[in-house]
């Protein structure tokens, strides 16, 4: 340190500790820059003397405004008023500025508040603190809340960061109508920061506690510290090439982009040699600048770390030279590059960002994105930095990478992009995709009801599907949901949910010039010979490479793949290219294809051989004992993995009671779609059975497989290995005929899979014969009973929530996952779908996650669960149960299923009044209206 600034610096540690010496004030002073933080979550519906709380704020909070010094600066924050479920929605609405000035403005957002979601108080005060921190002035926020904290923060933990990190900073905490335990819940936080807690059971205590932390009089404050004028001396240094200068940093991700802030950028500074530095901060957007600091002429290296989101992190090394000199130097470098994808359904149809499409799988269709690096050739698949939906334009280090985009939940394809440093890099991903209609009639020229529909690329069999049971929705006018298909040759099963061999069955040959193709069916249509011999020939075009796609269908069919053995070109591209000249092989001249092998494939599209196994973690083929076979041979029969023949992996678990229930006794604990290279196996696993779990793990690893058809696995990531122990062969110690209570075979239930995709067959000697091909999926009963009594919508509790809730808590699991019952028995539960970033102006898109048909009463009912909405079918329905659990909750149990592990459901609370005025859903329609509405002419809920 110079000794001009040694200087300055105990002139001011003087006027700190004079600052010190004078008294506190017991409440707000005029000096302070202040920011009230206004609750506006979902219980702030909640009524006091039969008025809403919301009405009470906003009428007090006016009045209060009103009263403020004109010399005040002022401004307001408000948590919970835009989206319902976000802990991250937090507004600043009127900036801190002159209460002149500010307050009209103030009166109007309040009066604008409409809340409707959590209650994140903790994060919404260290957001006001930060927003503060960087004027010399001391900070105040009047934070006034109805509710406690409900965002996994500590209220009184953040009370002692902030005392401790030495701001000069108070909160005062008003509770309005909070009980005591609430109230202590809350009070650390002021207490923790030398503020009030202020109790507040009606308008008149509202009103008295925020005229004690807001609206103060007048004082006369006097500045007992002289002007120091030191002499030009102090400021002079004996060597000028090494005065301090100040440097100023903007950062940008790209050349001409934005300005980077605090709130995008972590930078730390070392000198590379004998230079210092002092008073280096980041700042916010109130600065032309990101960074500054007084810096000794040398050269320094900042390390910058750019975290656009949990898995999107830029790390950049940047060396640059302080300069002598006089005045400010300016240091402007890009840390990143861009990626922006232009969507395209076919080469004539762009789709706007964040625009879907309506289509025959649940309801509307968009563009979803990944992005891997490509190190050295290779795809490093367990790290997607980017995980997008509904459009692409983001931030990424520079380098290669390989972009999978899956449209409408069904379709993928893949592309290598290189992004620059310091550039943006568009890309135009054209799908190649032709909208196909599918409109089934019966005799008499009805359409099929509740139409469900299977698509695969194979002349028989459902072991590529690129469907699984989709429904075909219709529009208002009878108009069914068209399904996106890609040039080639597709087989389609469609007709009535469990219509059996009523259903038609045809070809359909896509050109792949886009727009799109009506098809007018009949009942009872079959495939003829000609089609067949057409699909099993080389025009059936390259089909599903395999099963990849993104985080919403991870068992997409892959159509395009990328080629990493050099340039970007990709394996379909090439196709098209010769289709002109002929058809051409699409594995011609390239390496295996996920799914394929050097060694003879075990059946179509199996990434493993077929069968069922006991796994061993640690184990290896090679060196097998006796106690190794007994522990296998257990794990087969109560923990069994069962590989089906187009590359999914089940893993299940028995359960006893079950099975003495006369029930099956086999869970489904996760599921994985694989495709096999050479000698590798790729698997992307996800908790829960098909179509329930969210995104899972990658794991790629080396296969081997020995003559009695174990198999051992070697993860490329280092992990353990597990040894596959085929359970049932010729020979082995699985007795084929076992049966369990219900007289079925202990095998039959393992095998079982719920999507109608194709099951095993074994001959009595355990060998296996070949994929077993399955029945159309069991229709879901009509639905029957009057379930009126208790019709409404409910929300879900979670396992670790007690019954009943209310306010917040009550609306949020309304909200997050939702159960609309109407009352004739049909019932469809739905969530938002927080995969998208909505469009500005809306709310989150609702996803349906399940749909069921119900018959009995209200007391006692048997519904039939299928996957996704209404009215798709969604594969072989699931037994529920349903019973009254109280007045206004139902409890929902899978047959046999302990009473801890039943799901409860609990009526919402006045739901047209809290769910009032908020957002449409992306395509204009209310979001309360969206989630009661069915698809059908039954009865809805009023």
């Amino acid at each position: 340190m110079t000794a001009s600034l040694k200087r300055i610096f105990s002139l001011l540690t003087g006027l700190s500790a004079a600052a010190l010496a004078m008294p506190p004030a017991a409440a707000q002073s005029p000096t302070a820059d202040t920011i009230i933080v206004l609750d506006g979550s979902g219980s702030m519906w909640g009524q006091i003397d039969g008025r809403t709380k919301i009405e009470i704020a906003r009428e007090t909070l006016s009045g209060v405004l009103l009263d403020v010094p004109a010399s005040m600066n002022i401004g307001m924050m408000v948590y919970g008023h835009r989206v319902r479920g976000r802990c991250s929605d937090i507004e600043e609405v009127v900036p801190v500025g002159p209460a002149g000035q500010t307050v009209p403005r103030m009166i109007d957002a309040a009066a604008a508040v409409n809340p409707r979601g959590m209650t994140p108080l903790s994060a919404a005060v260290r957001q006001a603190a930060q927003t503060m921190r960087h004027t010399e002035r001391a900070a105040t926020v009047v934070l006034v809340t109805d509710g406690i904290e409900t965002c996994d923060a500590d209220p009184c933990a953040l009370g002692r960061e902030l005392e401790a990190a030495g701001i000069d900073f108070t909160a005062h905490v008003v509770g309005f109508g909070l009980s005591g335990d609430e109230g202590r819940q809350v009070a650390c936080l002021a207490e923790n920061t030398g503020g009030l807690y202020l109790a507040a059971d009606d308008a008149e205590g509202l009103n008295a506690a925020l005229r004690q932390t807001v609206a103060v009089d007048e004082r006369d404050f006097v500045d007992d510290v002289a002007q120091i004028e030191p002499a030009d001396s102090d400021f002079v240094d004996e060597d000028p090439a090494a005065s301090p200068r100040r440097v100023e940093f903007i950062l940008r991700d790209t050349d001409g982009g934005p300005q980077l802030t605090i709130r995008n950028v972590q930078m730390t500074v070392e000198a590379a040699g004998e230079g210092s530095f002092e008073d280096f901060e980041l700042y916010y957007e109130d600065r032309p600048f990101t960074a500054a600091g007084t810096f000794v002429p040398g050269r320094y290296i900042a390390y910058v770390t750019r975290e656009e989101s949990r898995k999107n992190q830029i790390r950049t090394r940047l060396e640059f030279e302080v300069e002598p000199g006089d005045g400010t130097q300016t240091i402007e470098r890009t840390i990143a590059a861009r990626l922006r994808v232009n969507t395209f359904i076919n080469a004539a149809e762009p789709l706007a960002p964040g625009e879907t499409v309506r289509s025959g799988v649940a309801g509307s269709g968009g563009a979803y994105y990944w992005a891997y690096p490509v190190v050295d050739g290779a795809v490093d698949e367990a790290n997607v930095i980017t995980d997008t939906s509904a459009s692409f334009d983001r931030t990424l280090p520079p380098g290669t990478y390989l972009l999978r985009g899956t449209f409408a939940r069904t379709i993928t394809r893949e592309k290598l992009v290189t992004v620059n440093a310091g550039g943006t890099t568009e890309l135009d991903f054209d799908f190649g995709l032709t909208r196909v209609y599918f409109d089934v009639r019966d005799a008499q020229g009805f359409p099929a009801a509740r139409q469900t529909t299977f698509l695969t690329d194979q002349p028989t069999g459902t072991s590529r599907s690129i469907y699984f049971a989709s429904g075909s929705s219709f529009s208002s006018s009878g108009d069914p949901g068209p399904f996106f298909l890609p040039r080639g040759l597709w087989r389609v099963n469609t007709g009535a949910e469990g219509g059996g061999a009523r259903r038609a069955e045809v070809m359909v040959r896509v050109d792949g010039n886009g727009g799109e193709q009506r098809l007018r069916l009949s009942e009872g249509q079959r495939l003829s010979e000609q089609d067949i011999a057409a699909m099993s020939g080389p025009e059936r075009g390259p089909g599903c490479i395999a099963r990849r796609g993104t985080s919403n269908a991870a068992n997409a069919c892959l159509v395009e793949e990328a080629d990493l053995s050099g340039g970007s070109a990709s394996q379909s591209e090439t196709v098209d290219e010769a289709a002109t000249d002929g058809p051409a092989d699409p594995n011609e001249g390239n390496d295996p294809q996920p799914g394929q092998s050097d060694e003879a494939a075990p059946s179509d599209g199996a990434a493993l051989p077929p069968g069922i196994y006991g796994v061993l973690p640690g184990a290896d083929h090679a060196s097998l004992d006796s106690q190794q076979i007994a522990r296998a041979v257990n794990a087969c029969m109560l923990r069994p993995y069962i590989a089906y023949p187009d590359g999914l992996l089940v893993a299940k678990t028995f359960e006893a009671e079950l099975a003495n229930a006369g029930r099956s006794p086999y869970r489904i604990a996760n599921h994985a779609f694989c495709t096999r290279g050479a000698n590798t196996l790729r698997c992307d696993v996800r908790a829960g059975d098909i179509g329930t779990g969210g995104t899972g793990n990658q794991i790629v690893a080396a296969i081997s497989i020995s003559d009695e058809g174990h198999i051992n696995l070697a993860p490329v990531d280092g992990s353990t290995g597990s040894l596959f122990y085929a359970c049932v062969r010729p020979g082995g110690e699985i007795d084929v005929a076992e049966t369990l209570p219900d007289g079925r075979r202990a095998i039959d239930h393992i095998m079982a899979r719920s999507d109608g995709g194709p099951e095993l067959s074994y001959a009595d000697d355990g060998t296996y014969r070949g994929p077993a091909e399955p029945g159309a999926p069991a229709g879901a009963p009509e639905p029957g009973g009057d379930f009126s009594a208790v019709a409404g919508l409910y929300g879900f509790l979670k396992p670790d929530q007690g019954y009943p809730l209310a306010g917040d808590a009550l609306l949020d699991r309304c909200y997050l996952d939702g159960l609309a019952l109407f009352p004739d028995g049909l019932a469809q539960n739905f969530r938002p779908n927080f995969g998208t970033q909505p469009p500005a102006g809306t709310i989150d898109a609702v996803e349906p996650i399940m749909h069921m048909y119900c018959r009995g009463t209200a007391d006692s009912a048997k519904c039939d669960a299928h996957q996704g909405g209404y009215p798709g079918a969604g594969g072989k329905p699931q037994l529920i149960e349903m019973t009254t659990a109280a007045a206004d909750a139902l409890r929902l149990c899978q047959p046999g299923e302990p009473p801890d592990r039943c799901r409860i459901a609990q009526k919402c609370e006045n739901p047209r009044q809290a769910f009032a005025g908020d957002l449409p859903a992306p395509d204009g329609s209310p979001w309360f209206e969206r989630v009661l509405n069915r698809n059908d002419d039954g009865p809805g809920l009023q």
